[in-house]
Order: C-alpha cells, then structure tokens, then sequence
C-alpha cells in the first residue's frame, strides 16, 4: 500500500482545516501517517477512520523530530511537510515568503493545500463520524433556552473581553471539558 505522511502536528485548527488533505488521500488509496499532539490526537481519532494518528509531544521544538521518527518506523518516506512556523519544518521559509503569516499573496490554508498538490476547493470536504451520543450529552447539559448564542473566546493567552448584547439569548460559553467535535450539536 502507498504510504503518505502529513507533517502538521497541531494546532486544532491547522488539523482541523487540514483533514480534507487526509480524506483525499485516503481516497486515492494511500495510508495515510499523521502524528500530531497528544491532546487533539484522541479527539481526531474518535472521528475519523480514514488517518493513521499517532500521539507526539505538544513540546515545539521537540513534536517535529518525534514526527520524523514515527515516519521512520511506519516506513514512510513520502511526506508532506506543512508544519511551517514550527521550528524543523522545512516549509517555514516558504511559508513567510508565499504568506506572511496570511499577508501575503495566499492565506495560510490555500499555503497547505498546495504544498499538499490537493485542490483548495477540498477543504470544504470535511468528513466526520459524528458521535451523537456525545453530541446530545453536551447539548442537553448546556442549552437550557430555545434561543442562544454560542461563543468560543478562550485562546492560548487568555480570554478576549467582549461585551456581548444579546438581549434575552442564553450565552453558552464552549470549553475544553468536552471534545469539539462533541460540540457540534450546539
């Protein structure tokens, strides 16, 4: 079987904008390898069957080398490298010229993409197995109105301060205690 690896340990989002370069390469009959952070790689797991994930150190100077030994010992010579910022990746001096951290003539998707060869229109092929089980759990513990708004402000350095108008709605604040894909439902 061909072997193809995604070299994009983390961020959620980068994964998340990034599995449709995993779902089409599945199609096209390769295995595909991804070794990404340990904290999202369970949350992956559960919703995809189309990726080979395996857990590396969410340590950034440490998950690019811990990626290529995974490449190694799956055998996997055939990588895509889209990792660009984090320190070993070889598409970062790319990345700055083509995107200058989204600046540049491409955003930081289309960048992925195509160093991916797979076509930009893709991204919004995402395909997930939804666990509606969970996905209910969650919504019957937190929507408690017919009318609410949903809001995700937490972020790496802390919480944006918003005043938000909403009038009567239920403000329902996402958090980390449940996957996110288990917040879908909401």
């Amino acid at each position: 079987m061909k072997k193809i690896g995604i070299l994009q340990p983390g961020r959620l989002g980068d994964v998340i904008i990034c599995l449709p370069i995993a779902k089409y390469y599945s199609d096209r009959g390769y295995r595909v390898i991804w070794p990404m952070f340990m904290s999202i790689a369970t949350m992956v797991k559960e919703v995809t069957d189309y990726v080979d994930i395996f857990p590396v150190t969410e340590d950034v100077y440490r998950c690019i080398g811990e990626a290529h030994q995974v490449f190694r010992s799956e055998q996997c010579s055939n990588i895509i490298d889209i990792a660009a910022t984090f320190p070993g990746s070889n598409s970062t001096a790319d990345y700055v010229a083509d995107c200058n951290d989204g600046y540049g003539p491409e955003g930081s998707d289309e960048f992925k993409y195509r160093k991916s060869n797979v076509p930009f229109d893709e991204k919004w092929s995402l395909v997930l197995n939804r666990n509606l089980k969970q996905e209910n759990a969650v919504y019957d513990l937190y929507v408690k109105q017919p009318d609410y708004v949903v809001t995700s402000l937490s972020h790496s350095r802390g919480v944006v301060k918003v005043d938000l108008n909403v009038g009567d709605c239920q403000i329902i604040s996402m958090n980390t205690k449940h996957s996110i894909f288990h917040w879908i439902k909401v």
